[in-house]
């Protein structure tokens, strides 16, 4: 049995956002992933071997391997970010009627997704959340400032969408989207080296050994994307939670993180006639075994999906929040016509 003073359910967008600040008060911390840890030295073959049990040092963290891990092929990395055992030789987890974009590793769903990184709309925090959103800023912008979320650079293809807006819309320069207009995107990814922001004239190569740093636009975000490539794990371009946040968490000395641990129940004892969370019980991915962690505090951050079901399937008080307050995610699409003389 093992135990911590906190154990953290999920290590995907805010799991380990939590760990760190947690980490940096002395907290000590157990982060309960069911995935696989991908550039971590503890597990060269994530997907072939069960490799190591915990790893709580910057240390094992490389950009080498995670490089040799992730390749630009979306199919391949499609199933290496699977939600299910890390073992290719067994079937991807299924949810009976659903279609969900649900990916299992120590990143989360921040793995899989293209770096836009906006806030909320106030109003869907203002009119159906029981905080309102001004008490979000300080924390949108210290996320904003470890993750370097900046405008995206502008393509010419984007330059076209802005000049369509010209003349019927205003220019957001907010980061709070209040009013109707268009931006360019918020981005959690490093931005482009100066040399490649020029107009082509740069014929150097685009790796780290050149000097490369930020994105070398190679237009992998969704699946990864593991540039420069020869960077350090933590100067990866690509700003998703498994490189934005576990590595400072790791620094505080106070996280420990265990990838392959798929948790089944959240124990509690009665304090007072009301339940308390007292631990949780985890199963190995690779072998099936079950183990047990108590804690002084147990933090569910499994996702839309995971969190909910832990909780209503655990002995944890009625709480009318639980499985809602989600926000829309909009996918927008624009169709135009522009003289020839536009293009």
């Amino acid at each position: 049995m093992k135990s911590a003073d906190v154990v953290i359910v999920g290590a995907g967008g805010d799991g380990p956002a939590a760990a760190m600040r947690l980490g940096q008060f002395g907290v000590d911390v157990l982060v309960l992933e069911a995935g696989p840890w991908h550039g971590n030295e503890e597990w060269p073959n994530p997907h072939e071997e069960p490799g190591g049990e915990l790893s709580g040092s910057t240390d094992d963290l490389s950009g080498e391997l995670l490089e040799q891990q992730w390749t630009k092929r979306e199919q391949e990395m499609a199933g290496k970010l699977r939600w299910g055992p890390a073992d290719y030789d067994r079937g991807a987890w299924r949810r009976q009627g659903t279609v969900l974009s649900t990916i299992a590793g120590v990143g989360g769903t921040t793995l899989h997704y293209t770096g836009c990184h906006p806030r909320a709309y106030p109003s869907a925090i203002d009119d159906g959340f029981p905080i309102d959103y001004a008490d979000l800023v300080p924390y949108y912008r210290e996320v904003e400032d470890r993750l370097n979320v900046t405008p995206a650079p502008t393509t010419h293809k984007e330059e076209l969408y802005y000049q369509g807006c010209r003349g019927e819309y205003d220019l957001l320069t907010s980061k709070n989207v209040d009013s109707t207009g268009y931006r360019p995107q918020p981005n959690a990814l490093l931005r482009p080296d100066d040399r490649l922001r020029h107009d082509g004239d740069y014929d150097g190569g685009f790796t780290a050994a050149d000097g490369m740093d930020g994105d070398t636009l190679a237009g992998v975000e969704t699946v990864g994307n593991p540039h420069p490539v020869g960077a350090d794990y933590e100067n990866k371009a690509k700003r998703s939670s498994n490189v934005g946040f576990v590595p400072p968490a790791l620094e505080t000395g106070n996280v420990r993180i265990r990838p392959n641990a798929f948790v089944t129940d959240v124990h509690t004892e009665s304090v007072m006639g009301t339940p308390q969370a007292t631990g949780v019980t985890y199963r190995d991915t690779w072998d099936g075994t079950t183990e047990r962690v108590d804690a002084d505090v147990v933090v569910l951050a499994a996702g839309a999906i995971e969190t909910p079901r832990l909780w209503l399937n655990s002995d944890l008080p009625s709480n009318e929040w639980v499985g809602k307050g989600m926000t829309l995610h909009y996918g927008d699409a624009v169709i135009g016509l522009w003289e020839e003389k536009e293009l």
